[in-house]
């Protein structure tokens, strides 16, 4: 490279990496309209989807309660199965209903 351009490359250099004032800033509210600054509310007019009869895309599968194997998860850990998904959790009352949510992970 010659000399030339190796001072025009460290001119261009110095005036990119040149601090900006503040006078030089652009405000961002200069391009916002008063509409724009407005929170929009958004309206939940749609019902939660449900799996169809013969449901193919799993929906139906998370919608479906996981119940005990063994009906012994009230009793507390000591009585529960090795992969019961309570297995960690304090224990319940007796007929307290209990949902059992597959997605979560095993405490």
């Amino acid at each position: 490279m010659n000399n030339k351009n190796s001072s025009d490359l460290d001119e261009l250099l110095k005036k990119a990496t040149k601090p900006v004032s503040e006078s030089q800033l652009v405000n961002d509210d200069e391009f916002l309209t008063e509409e724009d600054k407005q929170i929009k509310q958004i309206k939940q007019t749609a019902k939660p989807k449900k799996a169809c009869a013969n449901c193919t895309c799993g929906l139906a599968e998370k919608e479906k309660k996981t119940t005990s194997a063994c009906g012994n998860c009230y009793l507390g850990d000591a009585f529960r199965c090795a992969d019961c998904p309570k297995r960690g959790l304090p224990a319940f009352k007796p007929g307290e209903e209990v949902f059992f949510d597959d997605d979560s992970p095993n405490l």
